[in-house]
This record gives structure tokens, C-alpha cells and sequence, in this order.
């Protein structure tokens, strides 16, 4: 038994967590950011589907009449297709009287009605 080595004292092993903490924490923040981007990703939109877009939200009722017609003008055109083209010109053939005057009277509702339903169907 003389043989025997005496027990070691306990050693203290120092780990430093100091690294793993900072690459877990680098780790969470890339993939928090990176489905924070794929959740959020811009839809882009071509040109004729946010004219379409203004289209749609043109408020018929606050709009003077006079700028509706113009605004109806520029984003229609925008937005033409083929097959639309002649219901488009009637419709701005309507609106001439009421764009260049200086003082023109209110839109008539059935040209309005015309306008909406142009409106609709370019989707």
C-alpha cells in the first residue's frame, strides 16, 4: 500500500464562457435579422400596377372635378391597354369640356359611373 500516490487536490478548471456567449449571441441576432428581412420583403410593383393602384383609390367625392378629369387622364393613360383604348377615348372625349375651362360645371354622374367602371375593369 506504500505504493499508494496520495490524492491529488481538487483543481479548479477555469472555462471562459466569454466567447461562446458572444458567438450565440451573434448567431441569434443574424438569423433574428435575417427572418425579420424575409418576413418583411418589399413587394415591387410595376409601374402599371401602382397607376392601377392610384386609380383605385381616387376618392370621387373630395376631388374638384376639374382635377378628377386630370388625374383620370394621366394615370388612365398610364395604365392603357389595348382593348381599352376606345372606351378610355370616349371617356376623355366627355372629360375635354370639363378640363379646359376655366369655370366648368360638376362631372355628370353617368360619365363618373363610365369612369368607375373603366376603373374596375383593368384588374
Amino acid at each position: 500500500m506504500e505504493q499508494l500516490k496520495d490524492i491529488r487536490a481538487i483543481e479548479i478548471i477555469e472555462v471562459n464562457f466569454l466567447p461562446y456567449f458572444i458567438f450565440f449571441t451573434v448567431i441569434v441576432l443574424f438569423i433574428s435579422i435575417l427572418i425579420y428581412f424575409i418576413s418583411h420583403k418589399k413587394i415591387n410593383l410595376t409601374k402599371r400596377e401602382k397607376t392601377i393602384q392610384n386609380l383605385k383609390n381616387i376618392n370621387f367625392k373630395n376631388y374638384p372635378h376639374k382635377d378628377l378629369a386630370y388625374i383620370f387622364t394621366i394615370y388612365g393613360k398610364d395604365c392603357l391597354k389595348s382593348q381599352d383604348k376606345d372606351k378610355f377615348n370616349d371617356i376623355l372625349i366627355q372629360l375635354e369640356h370639363y378640363k379646359y375651362k376655366e369655370n366648368a360645371n360638376d362631372i355628370p354622374n353617368n360619365i363618373l359611373r363610365e369612369m368607375k367602371d373603366y376603373i374596375d375593369e383593368l384588374v
